[in-house]
């Protein structure tokens, strides 16, 4: 029971639309129609793929340009003569986080893309 003075015993909200009283056919068949575009998903799921067969070549190139770049500043620096473990596997591990982000990131832009726009009713 609702302590609201509305006599029409209606509230803000709209009434639900009446269903019919007839049982669903059990022995229908289901709706198989496809609720997004098979283009679209198929354009994701290739270059997906094909991301993640470029991602070593891209991991091989950005370890060996981290590392030589490291290199030349060490040798610039007067600091000891050695690599520090630590900033190395820092840099790897921050190439390997930058292209995997970069990864859902893009496929968050593709998908948010091909969904469809709410439309007011």
């Amino acid at each position: 029971m609702s302590a609201s003075s509305d006599t029409t015993a209606r509230g803000p909200w709209p009434e639900p639309a009446p269903q019919p009283d007839v049982a669903p056919d059990p022995f229908a068949e289901p709706d198989t129609t496809p609720q997004g575009s098979r283009g679209v998903s198929l354009g994701v799921a290739v270059l997906s793929v094909a991301y993640l067969m470029v991602l070593p070549v891209l991991l091989a190139v950005g370890i060996y340009t981290f590392i030589t770049v490291y290199a030349i500043v060490k040798a610039i620096d007067s600091g000891p003569d050695t690599a520090d473990a630590t900033v190395v596997l820092l840099g790897v591990v921050g190439l390997v986080t930058f292209f995997v982000v970069l990864l859902g990131g893009g496929l968050w832009a593709i998908g948010r893309a091909a969904d469809p726009k709410k439309r007011r009713r």
